[in-house]
């Protein structure tokens, strides 16, 4: 009882700061469900700029069902457990018309079932890895990921520029040590040597690894970060004090995870979205460029994808004549394609997977910049 009153009363603080959207015929309410403070603040932050500049777009198109949308955004700290309190509080005190959110997979985890329950229509950007197919829900649209199609982009480069031996490194896990794997076999099968450290959650004595290393004097250097990726950062930026030789870093991390890795300056890292990519069409670049005017930098994944599913919505609820969730999803199972910021990009109807371009970026005074693709995806997509 005592976890209720608290959950009751942190919305009802957040809502005391954050905008009230008031419920009217001329408007359509829609949900937004984002972390704004804590840790993946910055991205929904971010994200909500795009959201803001896509709602001046449809609006100034004549709105969904010649209604203005209205945002009701509410505060998830970047917790399951507050995203999912947040959801729930935005279909029953709310009662939007629609719900868009989630920046990480625990997120979408902690919200399918309600979305489930209560046959509400829940479209997302986070990317979902294969590993996730059990999440089958007719009313959730959401991006696919492959951690091995992030890997085999990343192997390719380094088997071009790579001349001496490869470490790969990564936090124990079934994920982790499968992608790990999977890199060494792909390396082995063009006669790379390379060699695998695992080491457990939350160790902080990495002396064995830099033994390892300072044995080896690899010339490619990968780390696995699907967890703790601040973890992972204290881990390269020890390494970068113990390598004296010339090497080349690649990252293998989920979306979500991209930014946080932007400080180590040369890093190989596959990516959604690098900055200027050569195929981005002109409307991403007239919203990049609003974007930049607002926040100061390039648009990355989330706010990019945001603003391409917020149109997407609009043009399902206009397709479909209606606020109706059933007619809404229909709406939204016809679609093959929808334009993304380099071109089309598919989307299952069967699934509701939705299939980004992946790249490999490399990092550069704090940017994702573009170094090779569009990529196609790997086995199981």
């Amino acid at each position: 009882m005592r976890k209720k009153v608290l959950m009751f009363s942190f919305f009802a603080f957040v809502q005391l700061f954050l905008p009230l959207n008031v419920s009217s015929e001329s408007s359509v309410k829609i949900g937004v469900n984002l972390p704004l403070t804590g840790i993946y603040g910055a991205l929904g932050e971010s994200s909500r700029t795009s959201l803001n500049i896509a709602a001046e777009e449809i609006n100034s198109a004549g709105g969904m069902l010649g209604r203005k949308i209205e945002y009701v955004f509410l505060d998830n700290k970047g917790d399951p457990d507050l995203a999912r309190g947040a959801y729930s509080n935005l279909l029953r005190d709310r009662q939007v018309a629609l719900t868009i959110g989630g920046i990480g997979i625990s997120d979408i985890l902690s919200i399918e079932p309600i979305a489930l329950r209560e046959k509400s229509i829940y479209v997302t950007p986070t990317p979902v890895s294969k590993y996730f197919k059990a999440i089958v829900n007719p009313w959730l649209f959401y991006a696919a990921d492959d951690p091995t199609a992030r890997a085999d982009v990343l192997a390719k480069k380094l088997l071009e520029t790579v001349k001496g031996k490869i470490t790969i490194i990564a936090p124990k896990g079934p994920l982790e040590e499968e992608v790990a794997r999977h890199l060494e076999k792909k390396f082995a099968a063009e006669h790379k040597t390379s060699n695998i450290i695992l080491f457990e959650i939350g160790t902080k004595d990495f002396s064995p690894y830099f033994s390892d290393l300072l044995k080896r004097k690899p010339e490619g250097l990968v780390f696995i970060s699907f967890r703790r990726e601040s973890q992972i950062g204290s881990l390269i930026k020890k390494s970068r004090e113990v390598i004296k030789w010339p090497i080349i870093e690649g990252i293998l991390a989920p979306e979500s995870q991209v930014p946080f890795f932007a400080e180590f300056n040369g890093c190989l890292i596959p990516t959604f979205s690098p900055v200027n990519p050569p195929d981005q069409i002109q409307k991403f670049k007239t919203f990049s460029q609003k974007f930049r005017e607002k926040e100061g930098q390039y648009p990355g994944y989330y706010p990019q994808y945001f603003y391409i599913l917020i149109h997407l919505l609009a043009d399902s609820v206009n397709k479909a004549g209606s606020l109706d969730a059933v007619k809404i999803r229909d709406a939204l199972e016809t679609y093959r394609r929808i334009e993304g910021p380099t071109g089309l990009v598919t989307i299952d109807s069967k699934t509701h997977r939705i299939f980004p371009k992946l790249y490999l970026g490399q990092v550069k005074e704090g940017q994702i910049v573009y170094v090779t693709g569009p990529h196609g995806w790997g086995e199981g997509y």
